[in-house]
């Protein structure tokens, strides 16, 4: 079992609130449980909701869902490229001037949706699949360039 810190929760609480029509905080703590095998309190969710500023909106004339609001600051997408990393990134290989992730099921477009975010000149083009992207950059030393400019030094994979 990994803990997380406030942070990294909360921008899992975010984005599980912005991929999925959350109807309970116990369908958080489900998710979170059953995904990332973390536990914790339902007053921890509340009050994570409530400083993210997440409330309930109608879906339909007899179900209210989660809804992260609108207006909320620009997302950080290198916290939420950590979180990946640290959750859902299970290997990273550098072949022929391309790096190539590979991650749990589904979280690949994720990855590359976040990482395209951050405009790095560094990358070329790239291409996701269900559980690997693939980031395509000038050399090998530039795509191991850009492996410690997204994961930093401390990578382990």
């Amino acid at each position: 079992m990994l803990f997380m810190n406030k942070e990294e929760r909360r921008i899992l609480i975010k984005m599980i609130v912005q991929e999925n029509h959350i109807t309970s905080k116990r369908d958080i703590l489900s998710i979170i449980r059953d995904k990332f095998n973390e536990y914790m309190s339902l007053s921890t969710i509340t009050n994570d909701l409530k400083a993210l500023h997440i409330t309930k909106v109608p879906l339909d004339s007899s179900t209210y869902v989660f809804q992260v609001p609108e207006n909320t600051p620009t997302t950080d997408h290198s916290a939420i490229i950590n979180t990946l990393y640290q959750y859902d990134i299970q290997k990273i290989v550098i072949s022929n001037h391309c790096l190539m992730i590979h991650t749990s099921p589904g979280f690949a477009q994720k990855l590359n949706y976040h990482i395209d975010a951050l405009e790095l000149p560094e990358i070329l083009g790239s291409v996701s699949g269900n559980d690997f992207t693939l980031l395509m950059t000038s050399s090998n030393q530039c795509a191991q360039q850009l492996r410690l400019k997204l994961f930093g030094p401390h990578h382990n994979l």
